[in-house]
């Protein structure tokens, strides 16, 4: 031991004269460089879960500034904002609502092409289609064959993958549109999906989950997007001769900003190959009773209409075939019309803002619409809003509802979650009505499935606490109490 210390008190001196005969020599040199990471390059990632996190409770957590992943207990990670995102075999939630104690969230873009997205501001405007978690349908791969069940997690990172369990081995196909991602720290990162198979060539391994991902910068231009174009300062009446110069069977995505009248909206119609229409940056030169979109029989499939948008004319968007999303940005909409989305049986969803004050009868009445949150501000649920939409599961009244009216949801076989936040129960009015002649009255719920074959309860309302004496006393449901239930 003594000879050990000799000898280190010994080298000692020796590194220190080195050390400082080196600076002396460098003293007039340049520094050396060293590199740092670039932030906002791509990584990839893929993680199979049985690999990365053995000790985990079963789910995967993932960092985006720290580009590690990492497992820790469900309680542990409801506490943290150490993570973003985190899968459960393949479905994806967020480190938000019910999962974390941040606030992260997920815009689904319409870009395929990675790189063609570089500057996030674009998207941080539409504040109604960034999502959390949510209680949404996935499938669960605990058991085979896969299960359908609703459970806690993010739309935005979970139904990226279609599975079909009708080939062997099963045939997966990936959506490959880019999602936007706010971080816990509040950043912005893109994300593309790019695997759901450890090996991809012999499809072996599922249950990895690999993506690719680069931090956004507030500067810079979006490339368009495949098919897009973008038609600028349009004066009312002149689209069909501004797209001459194009070929109409090639447009895919239709950009316009400016105005639009009823001829626009026609020469729109005529673009068979239409996929997106993109209005957000225009305004609407038609009267509330013109068709505006009506009998649309294209391809269209997504609209996103105007921000300064204040009225949804009566029909508009009805009886059109293909369309299957509509948004309405910004905050100005404050009336949807009778029969707004009527016929449209694709209809799967539509965003409104919280502006809206009036959702008026039959606005979604036979359309495909499969789930739909009432903005706040809404206190009617007009005669047959949600009359025979056969899609539809699942519904979320605003919390100052006052009515729900004759046959608003009738006849939705497939109606299994009414959820109302309100502690005063809204009256059920099947009163007396008239519409265009049409006489009669009819329950809010009339025709819903409420059993299945093994008399087990299909149809459930959710309630707040301590309300339930209350909804039966209001609703007279002395011997139907067992359809409500407390959240």
């Amino acid at each position: 031991m003594k000879n050990y210390l000799m000898r280190e008190n010994f080298i000692l001196p020796l590194v220190f004269m080195a050390v400082m005969s080196s600076c002396e020599k460098k003293t007039n040199e340049d520094p050396v460089p060293v590199e740092t990471p670039d932030k906002y390059a791509v990584r990839e990632v893929s993680m199979k879960l049985s690999k990365n996190v053995p000790n985990s409770d079963g789910c995967i957590y993932f960092s985006f500034a720290a580009d590690k992943v990492f497992g820790q207990s469900a309680s542990d990670a409801a506490g943290s904002s150490e993570w973003d995102i985190a899968f459960d075999k393949v479905n994806g939630f967020t480190n938000s609502d019910k999962k974390g104690k941040a606030a992260v969230s997920v815009y689904v873009t319409d870009y395929t092409d990675f790189d063609a997205v570089v500057n996030y501001l674009p998207f941080v405007e539409y504040s109604s289609q960034w999502v959390g978690n949510n209680s949404i349908e996935v499938t669960l791969f605990d058991a085979m064959p896969p299960q359908k069940s609703v459970a806690w997690f993010n739309a935005g990172i979970c139904n990226y993958y279609t599975f079909d369990t009708g080939s062997m081995p099963p045939s997966v196909t990936l959506d490959k549109r880019v999602r936007i991602v706010k971080t816990a720290s509040g950043e912005y990162v893109k994300l593309q999906f790019t695997g759901v198979y450890e090996d991809p060539v012999a499809k072996t391994g599922f249950g990895t989950v690999s993506f690719k991902y680069a931090f956004l910068k507030s500067e810079g231009n979006n490339a368009l997007r495949t098919g897009e174009i973008v038609v600028e300062n349009l004066e009312q009446g002149t689209l069909k001769k501004r797209l001459e110069s194009y070929t109409m069977e090639d447009i895919r995505i239709l950009t316009i900003k400016g105005v639009v009248d009823q001829s626009d909206a026609n020469a729109i119609k005529e673009i068979k190959n239409l996929d997106i229409l993109d209005l957000t940056d225009a305004s609407v030169a038609v009267t509330p009773h013109q068709y505006f979109l009506r009998d649309n029989s294209s391809a269209l499939r997504k609209v996103i209409m105007p921000r300064n948008l204040e009225t949804i004319g009566q029909g508009w968007l009805g009886y059109s075939s293909k369309l299957q999303e509509v948004i309405v940005p910004g905050n100005s909409l404050k009336t949807v019309m009778d029969g707004a989305f009527a016929f449209t049986s694709s209809l799967q969803r539509v965003i409104l803002p919280a502006s809206v004050l009036t959702i008026s009868h039959e606005a979604f009445s036979y359309s495909g619409i499969e789930e739909f949150v009432y903005p706040p501000l809404v206190r009617d649920v007009e005669y047959k809003t949600f009359y025979s939409c056969q899609n539809l599961k699942k519904i979320v009244l605003p919390d100052e509802v006052k009515t729900i009216q004759g046959g608003a949801l009738a006849y939705c076989k497939n109606l299994t979650s009414v959820y109302l936040s309100g502690k005063t129960p809204p009256v059920l009015d099947n009163t007396y009505y008239e519409i265009r002649g049409s006489k009669g009255s009819m329950y809010p719920f009339a025709g819903l499935n409420w059993y299945n074959e093994n008399d087990e309860i299909l149809v459930h309302f959710y309630i707040p606490q301590g309300t339930l004496s209350s909804y039966i006393a209001v609703w007279k449901w002395e011997n139907y109490s067992e359809y409500l239930e407390e959240l």
